[in-house]
């Protein structure tokens, strides 16, 4: 009888093991959920990360966590599963199949991943990466706070506006006497950056103007729209929608306290804005014009065009290279906010992606020892002092302009990027 009892409990297990292995080999259970089983006495520390997409600056933020969680525990009590969102049907398909194997944290790394692993637990610690309006995804009420008061904390994805303002000034080699700001007018991450900006400016003395392009144009015979190409309104007294609605964006708060707060609002269109100091005529919102003559305009009026991060303009390549023509032609420098408008702008500021994983991670140890109340650890801000200054060669032959050693070659900067060599060298 014992005997049979036996053979039973084996069968069984085997029956379990061969079900459990089926499961990975789909991809449906990370690695980690079966070692977690294969010993209660010494069960490993399970570590979930969800990114968004599978790109490489995602790869190296992902390398920094990872190297960060290792560094502060032996290899042996690490596992870590991973899920890309945009390799599944949904972002909350990859966050539940991480949830269900119960870890011990999640990192997510962009809006989607972060959006749908907050959705479906309030237990288990989050740490983000890659989100600027997180307030808004997050749901949370405005507040001047720093924190989110529930199981989710990281870094904000907007950039150093100290940074960006000294670029501006540097590009254009003198104290620029108006700044034209490039953006659609239902981008909120773009909005959001583009007026804590604004106060920079202000701040500065500078005068700016907005330019809002957006993905619709009139044609001949409709003044409706259509999709040929671009639309462009300009600057107007009125304004729809703010981002900065929940955010404490004056200058000197931010540099004190670090409070970059996302906006509360969910993608809206508002309208153009302009500072004070402008000197040249408003054209009213009846006064649709092509992405071309909105372009030439903003050339023909400003120092230097500028183009947020991570923004809808900056990840549609035509877009920015018909941007960067008509600039080249008119010899006006342009300035993006992160790599993906450098792809095509004069120059721009490349936050070092390991760097901000490794900060992640280390977010992730404080509440892994349990050394911080995740509920009120601050939200990180960007970090100046690993981030470098980029320039396209093109549009640099065509203004005349040589750029001091602090500046690298786009191309030849990312392509021979090391993750960590900037950590190491500091």
């Amino acid at each position: 009888m014992n005997h049979r009892y036996k053979s039973v409990i084996s069968g069984l297990l085997i029956l379990i093991l061969i079900i459990s292995l089926a499961f990975l080999a789909q991809g449906r259970i990370p690695a980690y959920a079966l070692a977690r089983n294969a010993s209660e006495d010494d069960t490993p520390l399970r570590i979930a990360i969800c990114l968004d997409k599978d790109d490489s600056y995602s790869k190296y933020v992902k390398e920094g966590y990872k190297d960060a969680i290792t560094a502060s525990f032996s290899d042996q009590q690490v596992l870590f599963a991973e899920q890309i969102a945009s390799s599944l049907p949904s972002p909350s398909t990859a966050a539940e199949t991480l949830i269900q194997t119960g870890p011990d944290i999640i990192f997510t790394y962009g809006d989607a991943s972060l959006g749908a692993a907050a959705e479906l637990t309030t237990e288990i610690p989050i740490v983000f990466g890659g989100v600027m309006n997180y307030r808004s995804l997050l749901h949370l009420m405005p507040s001047s706070d720093n924190f989110t008061e529930r199981n989710v904390t990281g870094i904000s994805a907007i950039p150093s506006m100290d940074e960006q303002l000294s670029l501006l000034i540097e590009a254009c080699g003198y104290y620029p006497k108006a700044v034209g700001i490039l953006f659609d007018p239902t981008d909120s991450d773009a909005i959001l950056q583009d007026e804590i900006l604004e106060e920079y400016l202000n701040e500065a003395g500078i005068p700016w103007s907005e330019f809002e392009i957006s993905d619709y144009s009139p044609s001949s015979d409709d003044t409706t729209g259509s999709a040929e190409s671009p639309i462009v309104s300009f600057p107007s007294i009125t304004v729809a929608a703010s981002g900065k609605e929940g955010a404490n964006i004056h200058p000197d708060s931010i540099s004190e306290s670090g409070d970059l707060t996302g906006i509360n609002e969910p993608k809206s269109a508002r309208s153009a804005l302009s500072s004070p100091l402008w000197k040249y005529p408003v054209p009213s919102d009846s006064d649709l014009l092509s992405e071309e003559e909105t372009l030439s305009i903003a050339c023909s009026q400003c120092d230097v065009l500028y183009i947020s991060a991570k923004s809808l303009l900056a990840a549609d390549t035509s877009t920015l290279m018909r941007i960067q023509d008509m600039a080249n032609d008119n010899h006006i420098v342009t300035v993006g906010g992160d790599e993906i408008a450098g792809a095509a702008t004069t120059v721009c500021l490349y936050e070092d992606p390991y760097d901000l994983g490794y900060r992640c991670g280390l977010y992730a140890v404080d509440i892994l020892k349990e050394e911080d109340s995740i509920e009120h650890m601050t939200i990180g801000s960007y970090n100046s002092d690993y981030c470098r200054k980029l320039y396209q060669t093109y549009p640099s032959e065509i203004l005349g302009k040589t750029w001091p050693k602090s500046f690298y070659k786009y191309n030849d900067y990312l392509d021979s990027y090391e993750p960590g060599k900037l950590a190491k060298n500091q």
